[in-house]
């Protein structure tokens, strides 16, 4: 039944996050490669602790969070890569979307953060910012 089939994460709901990573590219590579960040990239990965900057931890939740800190990294000069001799498995759960006053008023807060505060921060420290046009 369709309850066994595996499939990349969100790849038809939200290219954007996984795009990057160039599944038909994993199926048959069998050396690492090195992929380009884009806006939205929001890849699983692994990574020295010690080396990261901090999360911004305004964005705690399901919304800009991992968008937000992998855009970072982007800026800072991290590169990704992708292992073809590793996957990892993401147990599906059912999305919660609540569309009152509350939760939009949250929203619209967690954009104003980004688009301001989060932005100011990454344009004094590297001199770009993350938004849909990759500026640098």
């Amino acid at each position: 039944g369709s309850n066994n089939i595996i499939a990349p994460f969100h790849l038809k709901t939200f290219s954007e996050g996984h795009g990057p990573t160039e599944y038909r590219r994993w199926y048959t590579a069998t050396e690492p490669y090195k992929v380009e960040y884009a806006y939205g990239f929001e890849p699983y990965f692994v990574i020295n602790k010690e080396s990261l900057p901090p999360f911004w931890e305004f964005f705690r939740g399901r919304q800009l969070n991992k968008l937000s800190w992998v855009g970072e990294l982007s800026l800072a000069g991290y590169t990704f890569h992708v292992d073809p001799s590793c996957f990892l498995i993401h147990i599906n759960h059912k999305y919660f979307k609540d569309n009152n006053r509350k939760t939009r008023r949250h929203e619209r807060k967690m954009t104003q953060e980004f688009e301001t505060r989060f932005n100011g921060y990454l344009r004094e420290t590297y001199g770009g910012i993350v938004d849909r046009g990759n500026r640098r």
